[in-house]
């Protein structure tokens, strides 16, 4: 997906002109994506080369945990930010190989992907969470161009990218079992979220041309095993504006209540899944924005994304079949918002050279 040869056809031609009459590189990235459509999945996919690959101390991925955020800060490290007071905060020294690009949270562990090959993964105790402590050394895992990372109920997942997915156990004190279990579900997976109770992995499937899916698999810690459970069409091109490499593909998913949000350019997607084997979808709302990344907890959903400009959307879900649109951010010029974790009382965004932006949920009416 990160690599793609050039499209020999007029429209590529007449795309550039007008990307370079524009100026900017977002409409070097409309133009190519989407008014090439006569190149095909060639054309769409040369956008993820014109993506931005994030910087060292640039804040791509964010989780909320407690009174604690954590947010990726690439070759920098991990930034660490006491809620409360949100100005107390630190980046640590990386323990990865090069960077930290994705993470998650699970089981007072804190798991972190670096996403540039050779690919590691590592995981942390948060028995303190104000200093997190590696629990053993970095342990090699398959990534490819976009990669992501969930854990829960004892098992992780990363999703790979164009590389294998792959699943391990890992212990209560967050060291992982030697065994693996791997898939391949198309011609790449960005995207993959566990339910907490690490039976399901629902994952963001490119199948091939324009086309992607949601995959749902049924995980077994013993032995490790997964099969697909379940695919469903997803009506996104997937290689659309917003994203950033290695670790922030435009398709994003979270989950709360019995409900799976899907954060793409097609809007918010909210489907039931009451029965993983059949993810039913109920709505899609058009937010204000090209969605790139979502969270979520009963009721309430936040998204983000930066086109056509930087904006935190705040989504009611009390009738998840008919969501509303509650509240909106602008975020500052030049975020490139790729990340948001939802507190108890919080928004957490990854704004890249924006920074990690914290916004108190009790302020955003007034």
């Amino acid at each position: 997906m990160d690599r793609l040869p050039p499209c020999e056809c007029r429209n590529r031609e007449a795309g550039t002109r007008r990307s370079r009459a524009a100026g900017t590189a977002r409409w070097l990235t409309v133009a190519v994506a989407f008014a090439l459509a006569g190149c095909g999945w060639i054309g769409l996919g040369w956008s993820a080369v014109t993506f931005p690959t994030t910087a060292a101390g640039e804040s791509a991925n964010v989780v909320a945990n407690g009174r604690f955020a954590y947010a990726t800060r690439g070759a920098d490290g991990i930034e660490i930010i006491e809620l409360a007071t949100p100005a107390m905060r630190r980046v640590t020294a990386p323990a990865l190989e090069t960077s930290a690009d994705d993470l998650a949270i699970a089981d007072d562990l804190l798991f972190v992907l670096d996403a540039h090959p050779p690919g590691h993964l590592a995981i942390y105790s948060l028995t303190d969470p104000a200093a997190p402590q590696l629990a053993q050394a970095p342990v090699p895992v398959e990534v490819g161009p976009f990669s992501g990372v969930s854990a829960g109920g004892g098992l992780v997942v990363v999703s790979g990218g164009t590389s294998l997915l792959s699943l391990r156990r890992y212990a209560p004190d967050g060291r992982l079992s030697t065994d693996i279990a791997t898939a391949d579900l198309g011609r790449g997976q960005p995207d993959v979220l566990l339910s907490a109770d690490g039976r399901y992995a629902y994952v963001s499937v490119h199948d091939e041309g324009p086309n992607f899916s949601l995959v749902v698999l049924e995980l077994s810690a013993e032995p490790l095993a997964m099969r697909e459970f379940a695919r469903l069409p997803l009506d996104t091109y997937g290689f659309t504006p917003g994203g950033a490499r290695p670790a922030s593909f435009p398709i994003e998913m979270a989950s709360t209540g019995g409900l799976l949000l899907i954060a793409s350019a097609v809007g918010l997607q909210v489907l039931d899944i009451a029965d993983p084997s059949l993810p039913r979808p109920l709505a899609t709302l058009q937010a204000g924005v090209l969605p790139v990344n979502v969270d979520a907890r009963p009721g309430l959903a936040a998204v983000v994304g930066s086109d056509p400009s930087p904006e935190l959307v705040f989504v009611d879900l009390a009738d998840p079949a008919a969501p509303t649109l509650l509240h909106s951010i602008r975020l500052p010029e030049g975020s490139l918002a790729t990340g948001v974790a939802l507190a108890d009382r919080q928004a957490v965004i990854a704004a890249h050279a924006g920074g990690t932006l914290v916004f108190r949920l009790d302020q955003l009416s007034q």
